[in-house]
Protein backbone atom coordinates (compact mmCIF):
# COMPACT_ATOMS: atom_id res chain seq x y z
CA UNK A 1 0.00 0.00 0.00
CA UNK A 2 1.41 3.69 -0.64
CA UNK A 3 2.17 5.87 2.29
CA UNK A 4 -0.15 8.05 1.28
CA UNK A 5 -2.94 5.62 1.12
CA UNK A 6 -1.23 4.47 4.64
CA UNK A 7 -2.09 7.85 5.87
CA UNK A 8 -5.43 8.26 5.02
CA UNK A 9 -6.16 4.41 6.24
CA UNK A 10 -4.97 5.13 9.90
CA UNK A 11 -7.30 8.23 9.52
CA UNK A 12 -10.30 5.69 10.04
CA UNK A 13 -10.98 3.27 12.72
CA UNK A 14 -11.74 0.18 9.92
CA UNK A 15 -8.75 1.55 7.92
CA UNK A 16 -6.17 1.40 10.68
CA UNK A 17 -7.84 -2.20 11.22
CA UNK A 18 -7.15 -3.07 7.44
CA UNK A 19 -3.45 -1.28 8.46
CA UNK A 20 -2.89 -3.18 11.16
CA UNK A 21 -3.66 -6.77 9.82
CA UNK A 22 -2.59 -6.11 6.01
CA UNK A 23 1.66 -8.25 6.98
CA UNK A 24 -0.53 -11.25 8.12
CA UNK A 25 -1.62 -12.26 4.53
CA UNK A 26 2.18 -12.30 3.34
CA UNK A 27 3.93 -15.19 4.28
CA UNK A 28 7.23 -13.44 4.99
CA UNK A 29 5.57 -11.26 7.56
CA UNK A 30 8.72 -9.89 9.77
CA UNK A 31 6.34 -7.23 11.84
CA UNK A 32 2.91 -6.55 12.34
CA UNK A 33 3.57 -2.89 13.00
CA UNK A 34 1.43 -2.73 16.40
CA UNK A 35 4.40 -0.89 18.36
CA UNK A 36 3.68 2.18 15.85
CA UNK A 37 -0.21 1.87 16.19
CA UNK A 38 -0.69 2.02 20.04
CA UNK A 39 -2.04 4.92 22.24
CA UNK A 40 0.36 6.51 24.53
CA UNK A 41 -0.85 4.66 27.27
CA UNK A 42 -0.57 1.34 26.36
CA UNK A 43 2.82 2.17 24.21
CA UNK A 44 4.41 3.17 28.06
CA UNK A 45 3.03 -0.28 29.20
CA UNK A 46 4.81 -2.39 25.96
CA UNK A 47 7.92 -0.34 26.61
CA UNK A 48 7.94 -0.95 30.52
CA UNK A 49 6.82 -4.94 29.70
CA UNK A 50 9.80 -5.44 27.66
CA UNK A 51 12.04 -3.93 29.64
CA UNK A 52 11.23 -6.31 32.31
CA UNK A 53 10.49 -9.50 30.54
CA UNK A 54 12.90 -12.24 31.40
CA UNK A 55 15.74 -12.93 29.22
CA UNK A 56 16.00 -16.93 29.96
CA UNK A 57 12.15 -17.76 29.86
CA UNK A 58 8.85 -16.92 28.21
CA UNK A 59 6.33 -14.87 30.62
CA UNK A 60 2.85 -14.83 29.99
CA UNK A 61 2.45 -12.55 26.73
CA UNK A 62 5.73 -13.53 25.09
CA UNK A 63 4.41 -16.45 23.56
CA UNK A 64 1.60 -15.61 21.34
CA UNK A 65 1.35 -12.63 18.62
CA UNK A 66 -1.06 -10.14 20.59
CA UNK A 67 -3.35 -9.40 17.45
CA UNK A 68 -4.54 -12.26 15.97
CA UNK A 69 -4.10 -14.66 19.71
CA UNK A 70 -2.09 -17.19 17.47
CA UNK A 71 0.96 -18.22 16.80
CA UNK A 72 0.59 -19.77 13.25
CA UNK A 73 -1.46 -18.56 10.76
CA UNK A 74 -2.23 -19.64 6.88
CA UNK A 75 -1.38 -15.84 4.79
CA UNK A 76 -3.62 -17.14 2.25
CA UNK A 77 -6.45 -17.98 4.17
CA UNK A 78 -5.99 -14.96 6.70
CA UNK A 79 -8.66 -12.58 6.39
CA UNK A 80 -9.74 -9.79 9.22
CA UNK A 81 -13.12 -7.87 9.03
CA UNK A 82 -14.76 -5.60 11.12
CA UNK A 83 -18.00 -6.97 11.95
CA UNK A 84 -19.12 -4.26 14.32
CA UNK A 85 -18.03 -0.76 15.43
CA UNK A 86 -19.56 1.53 18.34
CA UNK A 87 -18.31 5.04 19.02
CA UNK A 88 -18.18 5.25 23.20
CA UNK A 89 -16.62 8.90 23.02
CA UNK A 90 -15.87 11.43 20.64
CA UNK A 91 -12.38 9.94 20.59
CA UNK A 92 -12.61 6.09 21.82
CA UNK A 93 -13.86 3.52 19.59
CA UNK A 94 -14.71 -0.07 20.23
CA UNK A 95 -14.55 -2.67 16.98
CA UNK A 96 -15.60 -6.11 17.22
CA UNK A 97 -13.31 -8.09 14.75
CA UNK A 98 -13.36 -11.48 13.08
CA UNK A 99 -10.17 -12.66 11.55
CA UNK A 100 -9.78 -16.16 9.31
CA UNK A 101 -6.76 -17.62 10.62
CA UNK A 102 -6.75 -20.38 8.10
CA UNK A 103 -9.07 -22.42 6.52
CA UNK A 104 -12.19 -23.53 8.91
CA UNK A 105 -10.33 -21.69 11.67
CA UNK A 106 -11.92 -18.16 13.29
CA UNK A 107 -11.37 -16.38 15.87
CA UNK A 108 -12.77 -13.09 17.26
CA UNK A 109 -11.87 -10.10 19.39
CA UNK A 110 -12.91 -6.42 20.53
CA UNK A 111 -10.43 -3.61 19.83
CA UNK A 112 -10.41 -0.23 21.87
CA UNK A 113 -9.13 2.40 19.65
CA UNK A 114 -8.27 5.70 20.93
CA UNK A 115 -7.63 8.81 18.40
CA UNK A 116 -4.52 10.63 19.17
CA UNK A 117 -2.84 13.32 16.63
CA UNK A 118 -5.68 12.70 14.29
CA UNK A 119 -4.70 8.94 14.13
CA UNK A 120 -6.53 5.89 15.54
CA UNK A 121 -4.29 3.70 18.02
CA UNK A 122 -4.90 0.68 19.65
CA UNK A 123 -5.34 1.61 23.30
CA UNK A 124 -6.78 -2.36 24.27
CA UNK A 125 -7.65 -5.65 22.57
CA UNK A 126 -9.78 -8.04 24.27
CA UNK A 127 -9.93 -11.62 23.44
CA UNK A 128 -10.10 -15.49 24.79
CA UNK A 129 -6.67 -15.32 26.43
CA UNK A 130 -6.82 -11.23 26.77
CA UNK A 131 -10.78 -11.34 29.14
CA UNK A 132 -9.61 -8.21 30.91
CA UNK A 133 -7.88 -6.71 28.16
CA UNK A 134 -4.46 -6.18 26.95
CA UNK A 135 -3.62 -3.61 29.11
CA UNK A 136 -4.72 -5.19 33.06
CA UNK A 137 -2.49 -8.08 31.38
CA UNK A 138 0.55 -6.17 30.33
CA UNK A 139 0.31 -4.98 34.14
CA UNK A 140 -0.24 -8.07 35.80
CA UNK A 141 2.83 -9.50 33.98
CA UNK A 142 4.99 -6.78 34.46
CA UNK A 143 4.25 -7.77 37.94
CA UNK A 144 5.14 -10.73 37.69
CA UNK A 145 8.57 -10.49 35.75
CA UNK A 146 9.79 -7.96 38.56
CA UNK A 147 9.01 -10.49 41.43
CA UNK A 148 10.62 -13.02 39.07
CA UNK A 149 13.53 -10.48 38.44
CA UNK A 150 13.72 -9.91 42.47
CA UNK A 151 14.05 -13.68 43.77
Amino acid sequence: MPITALLLAAATPTGTVAELYAPYAHADMRDNGADRHWSAETAALVHRWKAVTPSDEVDDLGDFDWLCHCQDWDAKAFRARVAGQRMIGPNLVELRVRLTLAHGSETGERLLLRRENGDWRIDDIFATDLPRGLKAALRRTIATDLRRKHR
